[in-house]
């Protein structure tokens, strides 16, 4: 997790990529809180959404699959 530009993002890896991803959330302490609190619950969600919305999809399915 780190703040650029005063919003939060998550830095992550996932089958050797490297993820990084904005949560759209302003870095407040309240927020800051939330994150930590629902950081894998986060990361899952912006994998589900990285999957469904990329392009090349269905390859990293098959990566997955293999």
């Amino acid at each position: 997790m780190y703040i650029h530009n005063n919003i939060i993002y998550l830095s992550f890896s996932s089958n050797n990529r490297r993820i990084r991803k904005s949560t759209g959330l302003v870095a407040n302490e309240e927020n800051l809180l939330y994150v930590k609190q629902n950081l894998k619950k986060l990361e899952e969600k912006i994998l589900f959404k990285d999957k469904k919305d990329n392009n090349s999809s269905l390859f990293i399915y098959a990566q997955d699959f293999y």
